[in-house]
């Protein structure tokens, strides 16, 4: 069924945008122009070095309604900001069309057009007219920016006194009120401190919940599935992926896995020390059941080895490190000989069911070198059926226990 225009926020058809790169050094523009007429006039030949293309972009079209969060998601350099730059009009798209209906927000780059000579109140009217706010509109909301900032005894200074964190905090009071009803933000959460944050993200919470259309730019991607209803997949300029976010998200880990797996190792070291293999015996354990891994590793000449673990979540944020059950530290110290050289590690598997992680293994030398890799494991949910308080059966999960009889019980 065809979407109706009237409901539609934003509107990109074969979306390309296209950049001219330069080999090495040399004039580009007018400069250049005028260095090569004026080379020709002097008799000295002129050679044109073969344009070079790179596309940031090619062939991205979606429809976004109105009042739907959309998150990007993409590897560094995927195009991510371009689009945005493109939807927002900073830049032109090489081909393609882009349409956004009702007032634009910007959060892309915190305290753009801030001047460190201005004062703190002047650089809220500054700052909130290059956003697109009236003058009137800054009145209004002045007290309100200044309280949300925290810096009520500060706005008649000069920003250059202003610590970093003071100024970021302005600038961002500054573009949370904004009015917009298409707002853009570009990993604009790391502003402040903790307490800061939260509260910008309460901000943006409630324009959430207000009904605004949002376009939001992270690699926290747990706040991507918190905050978005829907999510797109950039990939080298191309949109790959349109859906929910779990399971835009899960094809991007996925697709993270091969590449790091197809990557050329970076294992190997003057010493010799490579990671000849790494793998768990099961890849799905049970809650409450150790990891069981095994780890090959190949040296040049005999030596000590310092191995430790880590578990990331599916989020990519650390959740667990390993320690030494003798020595309680996060380094455990193993004597290698020169050939291969097997290990085993056990890692009790106390983790949340259901979910997808990483265990991360390090490797170091005597002499320095680090090596490491990632292993992928899911945590499954054993569950069995009991009675609960009302009498009916339930399921519950099932936790594997170990009971031993003590022969001498006064012991």
């Amino acid at each position: 069924m065809p979407v109706d225009n009237r409901d539609l926020a934003i509107s990109a058809r074969q979306i390309g945008k296209r950049y001219q790169l330069r080999e090495g050094g040399g004039m580009s523009g007018l400069a250049g122009l005028l260095g090569r007429k004026l080379r020709r006039l002097c008799g000295i030949a002129v050679t044109e070095p073969p344009p070079n293309q790179f596309w940031a972009l090619k062939d991205v079209s979606f429809d976004i309604k109105k009042g739907e969060v959309v998150g990007l998601i993409g590897h560094n350099g995927a195009g991510k900001s371009t689009l945005l730059k493109v939807l927002t009009r900073i830049t032109n798209p090489s081909e393609g069309t882009a349409r956004v209906q009702g007032r634009v927000g910007m959060l892309l780059e915190v305290g753009t057009g801030f001047h460190p000579d201005l004062t703190g109140r002047e650089n809220v009217f500054v700052g909130g007219a290059i956003l697109g706010m009236t003058r009137a509109e800054i009145r209004r909301k002045y007290d309100a920016i200044v309280d949300f900032a925290e810096l009520a005894g500060f706005m008649d200074t000069a920003v250059r006194h202003y610590s970093s964190g003071m100024g970021l905090r302005l600038a961002l009071s500054v573009a949370v009120h904004l009015d917009a009803e298409v707002v853009f933000l570009d990993e604009i959460w790391a502003v402040g401190d903790h307490a800061f944050q939260l509260k910008t993200w309460r901000r943006i919470e409630e324009l959430i919940a207000s009904g605004r259309t949002f376009v939001i730019v992270a690699h926290n991607l747990e706040t991507m599935e918190r905050l978005c209803s829907r999510c797109l997949l950039i990939d080298h300029g191309r949109l790959t992926m349109d859906g929910p976010p779990s399971q835009v998200i899960a094809r991007y880990r996925h697709e993270l896995r091969q590449r790091r797996a197809a990557a050329p190792s970076a294992s190997e070291g003057p010493e010799g020390l490579e990671i000849a293999e790494a793998r768990l015996l099961a890849e799905e354990v049970q809650l409450g059941e150790a990891l069981d891994c095994r780890l090959v590793v190949d040296m040049a000449r005999d030596g000590r080895l310092a191995l430790a673990v880590g578990v990331r979540d599916g989020f990519g944020r650390l959740v667990a490190v390993g320690t030494d059950r003798t020595s309680q530290q996060r380094w455990t110290t193993l004597a290698a000989r020169a050939g291969r050289n097997l290990f085993h590690c056990a890692v009790p598997g106390a983790f949340s069911a259901g979910n997808t992680y990483d265990l991360l293994i390090e490797i170091r030398s005597e002499q320095g070198l680090t090596v490491q890799t990632e292993l992928p494991f899911t945590v499954a949910e054993r569950e069995t059926l009991t009675i609960d308080q009302s009498g009916k059966d339930c399921a519950v999960p099932a936790l594997a226990v170990a009971w031993t009889a003590v022969a001498d019980a006064t012991s």
